[in-house]
């Protein structure tokens, strides 16, 4: 199905405040791999297309490995780190993971603790920048795929048998 917008069709996100980097979200910053909603008007026909009015920017969770700290603060848990998707989604490209005093995080007390094994889930909202940019002293050049994160959970290392 097509979906196409117009400079009518609003953006926003299902979780308050939960763009904490207050990164911008529209037409031009939808891609590939964003948890979106859509409401809008179905029209019949061949391919059926829908008028999009609404696109919401919803929170995903995103499994992957650390890779690198991009940069840490004095609490531990302001700044951010690089991380490699399990899923092909993105191509094999790396995710900016901006992370806040008000992240949370299990399996490891802050940044700090991140370690390459295991495995990592980031809940967030992903954005799709097509500008440089810059927050908690963590860059990016574009196209970039840039997470803002609710929570990080290290996973435990599981054992063989």
């Amino acid at each position: 199905m097509i979906i196409t917008v117009s400079d009518k069709t609003r953006f926003k996100f299902t979780a308050r405040g939960a763009n904490r980097a207050d990164l911008q979200f529209d037409a031009t910053t939808l891609g590939v791999g964003q948890s979106v909603s859509v409401g809008g008007q179905f029209q019949a026909g061949t391919p059926p297309t829908f008028a999009a009015r609404a696109v919401f920017l919803r929170l995903q969770s995103i499994v992957g490995n650390f890779a690198s700290i991009l940069a840490t603060s004095g609490d531990g848990k302001t700044g951010g780190f690089s991380m490699l998707p399990c899923g092909p989604i993105l191509g094999g490209r790396s995710i900016t993971v901006l992370t806040f005093n008000q992240t949370a995080f299990a399996g490891v007390s802050d940044l700090n603790g991140l370690t390459a094994r295991p495995t990592l889930v980031v809940k967030g909202l992903l954005f799709y920048q097509q500008t440089p940019g810059s927050m908690n002293n963590v860059t990016w050049s574009p196209p970039a795929n840039v997470q803002v994160a609710k929570q990080v959970h290290q996973l435990p290392e599981v054992s063989g048998p």
